[in-house]
């Protein structure tokens, strides 16, 4: 594997990524040897042209693998410092509102990318039979709660911060970002199904049908 391809990461843009992939045209398969604790090293293939396909993927949704990336921490150092003073907090309260609804929208919304990409290049007489593929695209809605608390007790393991996803077809991906809000109560302490509470998976296979 040419050295250049060692130094891509998701901290590149995607035009530089293509920009490396470019200079090789004839590649087919590059291998990577990698370290096995059973076996030795072993190759890990790389599918050239598909990985370049993926890549105008991306280019022509206008997406970018540095969106991948974590959101940069956005609360102060002195918040940060007061926050951590007692111990171990959660991995969120370094995060802002904004920059966890703008992480979780990301995530669904490339997943769902990713995942029809596949279904149509690697899956193409298959895609139809895919569940997800034939009833999307579909839009996120992402009930995030997030615990007000500062630390959380061995008592209180299942209140940490997480995600409540629900999803309904719509008509084409232009109408399928992901939509996000944010809570602090835990929702079965308000009486009520959490998944019951956020927005509910509509199949609306008979009207997209139509």
């Amino acid at each position: 594997m040419p050295n250049e391809f060692k130094e891509l990461s998701l901290r590149r843009s995607v035009e530089e990524v293509i920009s490396v992939f470019d200079r090789y045209p004839d590649a087919a398969v590059f291998a990577k040897p990698r370290q096995s604790p059973a076996t030795g090293y072993i190759e890990t293939h790389a599918d050239f042209p598909r990985m370049r396909a993926y890549l105008e993927h991306l280019r022509r949704d206008g997406l970018d693998p540095r969106q991948l990336l974590p959101p940069p921490i956005d609360v102060r150092p002195e918040e940060r410092r007061r926050r951590g003073s007692g111990g171990s907090v959660l991995v969120d309260q370094m995060y802002s509102d904004e920059a966890v609804v703008l992480a979780v929208a990301r995530f669904y919304d490339l997943y769902q990318s990713a995942y029809r990409w596949m279904a149509e290049n690697l899956f193409p007489t298959l895609k139809d039979q895919l569940y997800f593929y034939r009833v999307g695209p579909v839009r996120y809605h992402a009930l995030i709660f997030r615990n007000p608390d500062e630390e959380v007790g061995f008592d209180r393991q299942d209140r940490r911060s997480m995600v409540f996803p629900a999803w309904e077809p719509v008509a084409s991906s232009a109408d399928s970002a992901t939509v996000c809000k944010v809570i602090y109560a835990w929702p079965y302490d308000q009486g009520y199904s959490a998944l019951h509470d956020a927005p509910h998976v509509k199949r609306a296979l008979g009207s997209l049908a139509a």
